[in-house]
């Protein structure tokens, strides 16, 4: 089977076209595997030039650098399109949690907070992955952390 990409930026949700020369039991097998993902529960992204979606709560974090946002899965590093103020408005509430200007982080993979030396709170993630947690946003974490 031959598997093409095209991006489009004015699509606001991912969809499929198949074409082939009849309508055969593998192509409705195919059609009824795409109509059942939930595209609310999932985001594009890409990685090496490959597309995919990748299943929200199973991201661990986001973060911004250098103008790009990337989505932590997988112990990889996946480019994604939304901007983090988008991000920060479209994650379910009770799972990610804005931690600095540049980070969110998926709470259900929050291992612990550690103070380092110079007196900054780190969040250390399921994987090992360390973001800086940003002193503006101590006092929403501790507010969460209380009340979930």
């Amino acid at each position: 089977m031959h598997v093409e990409f095209r991006q489009e930026p004015e699509s606001t949700e991912p969809h499929a076209v198949i074409i082939a020369a009849e309508r055969t039991a593998r192509i409705d097998d195919l059609i009824k595997k795409l109509e059942s993902i939930d595209t609310r529960t999932m985001i594009e992204a890409r990685l090496s030039g490959k597309s995919a979606l990748l299943k929200i709560t199973d991201i661990l974090a986001f973060r911004a650098h250098d103008k790009k946002v990337f989505a932590r899965y997988g112990n990889y590093d996946w480019t994604v399109t939304e901007t983090l103020t988008a991000l920060t408005n479209k994650l379910p509430e009770a799972s990610f949690i804005r931690i600095s200007n540049n980070g969110i982080i998926n709470m259900r993979h929050l291992r612990r907070f550690d103070l380092n030396s110079a007196g900054a709170y780190i969040a250390i993630l399921s994987d090992g992955t360390t973001i800086k947690v940003t002193a503006s946003y101590i006092r929403t974490i501790r507010e969460r952390l209380v009340t979930s």
